[in-house]
């Protein structure tokens, strides 16, 4: 084999006339067989030569192109060398124009593989993928309270509690808290502005890790209680309220009524906790707050070298003593930790790893379309590659020209992939749902960029490897001189339904999963939330302590507060088109918080061991101004909100259910903060923690017996919520020009924000299984047409032996048909095995759902025998004589 190729090698450059002789005979043979079918077809000798001639294209064009490509050597550094790959560039290049429609809908092909795998991974890099913007990140734990005789898994900690564990722990270097108030925001000049506070203790960007980017962080004494008022802003607060205007540090603004002084801005790309508009120092002591109240947010660092089941085995240990000293706030609760990165983006990792495997299945399938046309093209080029291997081409050089070919092609639409995704990319980050963690790092970066690259690479090698091999085979002359209509062999054939029914196998998977998802967000939609959303608009409320004293020793007499709420519902009851006022601590939709009761009459329990219950205050009109029924004794009313009026509650159906089960509810008494409560009422469960959570037992007492300066006020109105927000606002700024108010939305946005993820999740889904099933039609519909190509003269003959021409139309279909089978059949079967990754995601329907499984088959087999249709119907307007004449 060596010698012979140095001695093509030699003729070449020693007898260059032989070479051309060489061209010269390999093109007239080519000339002389297309002639010679001509003849055969009826056409006289003189138009034969002609048509071939037609057919073959410019004579002097090939002959100069083999001429050039035999003067093409390996530079003495190999067939790396730069002119060497720039040569096969321009040959593929020029190769690629000359089939400009084949080109484009291979281009096109990738684009839409890659662009969908380039979007998704833009998602996967900022979501999941981008180290958290801190110093050693991955040393940074979230510390977890569990309550076991509750059966809470995850809870914040109280401030008695983190201090314990600061000083108790071995395991951490350092301990830090947070939490997250409403703040008004207020300047001379402007209109005031409702921000998120995160209120930290003294370690908090010392445990992360983080110094702002302008000005400074917090002194020591700044931090103690009694310190200086001072804030540090966001990078969003600093554009959007100050303009980017670094002489903001040192000027005071009013937080809460307070004149606070800027000290500090943080950089871009610190967010946390996420939305966080201006970071005070906590200043608070052991003392500052209840062992039973838990609402603070725990951070840690861990040591050099301690790994999470240690700090996890020394929180345990804590646990167990502080439930010994503290038996009434601390039976039962344990303490566990968990990476920074996990209590981020733990909830949301399954489903997006679940849409990129599902994106790059739509990419394979891709492939797998572009590798037949691929093949179908290669039998169209091989009288070039024989003459290429005829002047002495090595089949390592045609392998590389071929794989440059594919590169060329998969870097094209790689290329074009980007473009659509970046182009896309608004229309991505409107879909995302706004609940999505680090949502905000999403976008074309340099990694997105480098796995476009990869991808592309990976892609063209992927797809272009089996034509390359195909055209570089040695005997391709002597196959060319047996003829051409042999066809097919029987291996490729086997190899191009194998591909298909591979194809046909993973959309089946994908449009499985796709329709798994598809019936659980309608059967999720169809729950009845408790409430009517329908013409409900919702605005929040935060009134600040220093206009609105809030002493804890007169509570709940709180004079300001009380006299604000009554004076604003009676404000918008009397504004036309507003039917009805309710106030709220919680929307229907949140979840709220959990406190300790007592039933009256019932034994003893020890404090450490009473239940809790989510405690939802609410003003009178609540249940009228949301729809939700009263189903035993009464409503709040207007009397019961009196200050002076006894202490009753309402309670749901869960409550009843649960403390209740053979006993009248009505007239009981539950004692809690203080105060006895009569229950009056009760009301329909309502789905509070989500559509697909069952309601917790939960009570409603009023606010004059809990008032509360966080609050929402929710209007029925019959108008524009647009109209209702500016009366609203008006409202608001005659009872206090400096109120801010925030979270202007209508209940039926809410509702379907509370299940954007699994839209958002749905959605990605459906379109890559729709754009899988298109690819696998395509795909099956070529491999159907070129073998009917292929198989005109076996079509010929069987019509002029007496087969009529729809035993010709069953003849492909049923081709087609058994490969549809082999596929949906497959794919049914590798969708009983993934759809255990989708267990999660299903709300109210079986991963074997029957019903899903059969539509999708029945779906596919429709689709793919369409694909086989047109071919199908070709096949039957072979004519026999043409087909006869032909052999």
């Amino acid at each position: 084999m060596l010698f012979r190729k140095l001695r093509r090698r030699l003729r070449g450059w020693l007898a260059p006339d032989s070479v051309d002789a060489e061209i010269d005979r390999e093109i007239r043979f080519h000339l002389e067989m297309r002639a010679a079918e001509y003849r055969a077809k009826g056409l006289s000798p003189g138009d034969a030569v002609k048509a071939a001639e037609k057919r073959f294209g410019k004579v002097e064009l090939v002959r100069r192109e083999c001429r050039r490509l035999s003067r093409v050597r390996p530079s003495r550094k190999g067939d790396a060398s730069v002119s060497v790959l720039m040569a096969d560039i321009r040959v593929a290049f020029r190769s690629l124009v000359k089939s400009p429609g084949f080109t484009a809908v291979v281009v096109s092909t990738l684009a839409l593989g890659i662009g969908a795998n380039t979007a998704m991974f833009s998602v996967v890099e900022g979501v999941l993928l981008r180290p958290l913007p801190f110093a050693a990140s991955d040393q940074l734990v979230m510390l977890w309270q569990n309550d076991r005789l509750r059966g809470t898994t995850q809870e914040n900690f109280s401030i008695p509690d983190f201090f314990d564990v600061r000083d108790r722990n071995e395991v951490l270097q350092g301990l830090a808290l947070l939490w997250t108030p409403s703040l008004t925001l207020t300047e001379a000049r402007q209109d005031p502005l409702l921000v998120s506070g995160a209120r930290v203790s003294k370690t908090y960007f010392e445990v992360l890790g983080v110094a702002p980017a302008l000005g400074r962080s917090f002194l020591p004494e700044e931090r103690e209680p009694g310190g200086n008022p001072v804030a540090i802003l966001s990078h969003g607060l600093f554009m959007s309220r100050f303009g980017g205007d670094p002489t903001v540090i040192g000027r005071r603004i009013e937080l809460e009524g307070v004149s606070t002084e800027i000290v500090g801005v943080m950089a871009p790309e610190f967010r946390f906790p996420s939305r966080t508009d201006v970071w005070l120092p906590a200043q608070i002591t052991e003392t500052s707050g209840s062992r039973g109240n838990h609402g603070v947010l725990v951070v840690g660092r861990r040591r050099d070298g301690v790994s999470l089941e240690r700090v996890n085995a020394n929180l345990e240990a804590i646990a167990t003593s502080l439930e010994v000293e503290y038996r009434d706030d601390n039976e039962g609760r344990g303490m566990w930790a968990e990476s920074m990165t996990d209590a981020m983006v733990a909830s949301v990792r399954p489903s997006l790893l679940l849409l990129q495997g599902a994106v790059l299945l739509v990419l394979l399938i891709a492939c797998v379309n572009v590798a037949n046309l691929l093949v179908a093209r290669a039998l169209s080029r091989e009288q070039e590659a024989a003459i290429r291997s005829a002047m002495g081409a090595a089949r390592s050089v045609l392998v590389r020209q071929y794989l440059v070919e594919a590169l060329l092609l998969s870097l094209s639409g790689g290329l074009l992939g980007l473009f659509l995704a970046y182009r896309g990319m608004d229309l991505l980050l409107a879909s995302l749902p706004p609940s999505l963690p680090r949502a905000f790092n999403v976008g074309v970066n340099g990694n997105v960029l480098l796995f476009s690259l990869v991808l592309s690479v990976a892609t063209g090698v992927f797809f272009g490897l089996a034509p390359a091999l195909r055209l570089s085979r040695g005997n391709l002359v002597a196959s060319l001189r047996e003829g051409e209509r042999s066809g097919e062999s029987s291996a490729r054939q086997r190899a191009r339904a194998v591909l298909v029914t591979l194809e046909i196998a993973g959309a089946v998977v994908l449009v499985v999963c796709a329709g798994l998802l598809i019936e659980s967000f309608r059967t999720l939609l169809r729950v009845d939330p408790g409430f009517v959303a329908a013409n409900v608009v919702s605005v929040d409320i935060q009134l600040p302590e220093i206009r609105y004293p809030q002493d804890r020793d007169s509570w709940p007499r709180w004079t300001e507060v009380r006299q604000f709420q009554k004076a604003l519902l009676e404000q918008a009851r009397s504004t036309p088109g507003i039917d009805s006022a309710a106030l709220a601590i919680n929307g229907p939709l949140d979840p709220g918080w959990t406190s300790r009761f007592v039933i009256e009459g019932r034994p003893d329990v020890a404090p450490g061991q009473q239940d809790e219950v989510r405690v939802r205050v609410v003003s009178p009109d609540y249940f009228r101004t949301l729809g939700i029924p009263i189903l035993r004794g009464r409503s709040l009313d207007p009397g019961d909100d009196r200050d002076d009026s006894p202490p009753v509650i309402v309670v749901n159906e869960a409550f009843v259910r649960r403390y209740f089960v053979d006993e009248e509810p009505l007239g009981a008494r539950l004692s809690q903060w203080g105060l006895t409560r009569e229950i009056v009422g009760v009301v329909r469960d309502v789905r509070f923690q989500g559509l697909q959570e069952e309601a917790q037992p939960a009570i409603y007492p009023t606010f004059s017996q809990a008032p509360f300066t966080g609050f929402s006020l929710l209007v029925h109105t019959r108008e524009e919520p647009e109209a209702v927000f500016a009366r609203l606002r008006a409202i608001t700024a005659s009872l206090d020009r400096d109120l801010a108010l925030s979270g202007f939305t209508t209940l039926e946005r809410r509702l379907a924000a509370s299940v954007s993820e699994r839209r958002f999740t749905m959605n990605l889904f459906g379109a890559f299984a729709g754009l899988a099933l298109l690819l696998s039609t395509l795909g099956i519909y070529g491999v159907m047409s070129f073998s009917v190509g292929r198989r005109q003269h076996e079509f010929g003959v069987r019509m002029s032996l007496g087969a009529a021409r729809h035993d010709v139309l069953r003849l492909v279909l049923t081709d087609g048909s058994r490969l549809a089978l082999l596929g949906i059949g497959l794919g049914l079967l590798v969708a009983v095995f993934v759809t255990r990754f989708l267990q999660s995601l299903l709300y109210g329907v079986s991963r074997f759902d029957p019903v899903t499984f059969l539509v999708v088959s029945l779906l596919a087999a429709t689709v793919t025998i369409l694909a086989c249709t047109f071919p199908a119907l070709r096949a039957t307007r072979v004519d026999p004589l043409v087909a006869l004449r032909h052999e």
